[in-house]
């Protein structure tokens, strides 16, 4: 039986919630957590590229070399979040100042890289963000949102997988999904969607014509009670799952969800 593996990990730019007290490294610990999810897909979400905070190296090179795979990052923004930022210009971006964003890291070979803007908000919104003390609100204004995607190769034949960390607006990340979707029918299928949506699984199931391939909660990371991280196939993708699992890594304030598909 061939199987194939996708996961999704909101990295928090490599900080630890899980154990506040983590001695690691940020390098260390994002290299411990991609040996622990050990997927053939994984997709990652608030990533940290030549940051100072984060010790000036591209977190997506960090998990791609601790998997043995390949990764590409793309900037949703130049600058850092709650600071000065410019929007980005997604995975063509090389820019040498700090830049934040998402990713994608893959074992298999890559024939394409794609990425796209999604419609903006220009809200500020309270956003409830975890600290050792406990849970407090900060005013923020939203982010540019972008999705990535990769044509992969895969033991059953050609694949799209694609990350996307959607507003936390709500309507907004409904507004992005929808144009998401339109977005993938021009890239080869099958397709997966590896992602923080901000979207509860309620809601999430309702978006067609995605297919939710896992039900559990994934926020917050120590005591989870909602599923805001989601892996979904698209219309005609295998999905029929051997396992789905949510792990508490070293990094992040969200578990990482892996799927365990059958791939023929």
């Amino acid at each position: 039986m061939t199987s194939l593996s996708l996961a999704t990990w909101n990295l928090l730019h490599g900080q630890a919630v899980a154990e506040p007290g983590d001695a690691r490294g940020i390098e260390q610990r994002l290299a411990d957590g991609a040996r622990r999810l050990d997927a053939d897909v994984i997709a990652v979400q608030e990533v940290d590229c030549t940051s100072e905070r984060s010790g000036h190296t591209c977190q997506v090179d960090i998990i791609a070399q601790a998997v043995s795979g390949q990764g590409r990052f793309c900037a949703t923004l130049q600058g850092v979040p709650g600071q000065e930022w410019t929007e980005g210009r997604g995975h063509h971006d090389e820019s040498t100042g700090p830049r934040y964003g998402i990713g994608l890291v893959t074992r298999l070979p890559v024939t394409r890289w794609e990425s796209v803007a999604l419609p903006a908000s220009t809200r500020r919104l309270p956003l409830l963000v975890p600290t050792p003390s406990g849970p407090r609100a900060i005013w923020v204004r939203d982010e540019p949102r972008w999705a990535l995607a990769a044509v992969i190769s895969g033991p059953a034949g050609e694949f799209t997988a694609v990350c996307t960390h959607l507003s936390f607006v709500p309507g907004v990340n409904i507004r992005q999904l929808r144009a998401l979707t339109q977005w993938c029918r021009g890239l080869p299928g099958p397709h997966y969607l590896l992602a923080d949506l901000n979207l509860p699984r309620l809601l999430a199931s309702r978006m067609r014509p995605w297919r939710l391939l896992a039900s559990t909660a994934t926020y917050p990371v120590g005591r989870p009670r909602v599923q805001f991280d989601h892996i979904a196939a698209g219309p005609g993708a295998p999905a029929h799952v051997l396992a789905t699992e949510a792990l508490a890594l070293p990094a992040g304030d969200h578990r990482a969800l892996r799927v365990e598909l059958r791939a023929n």
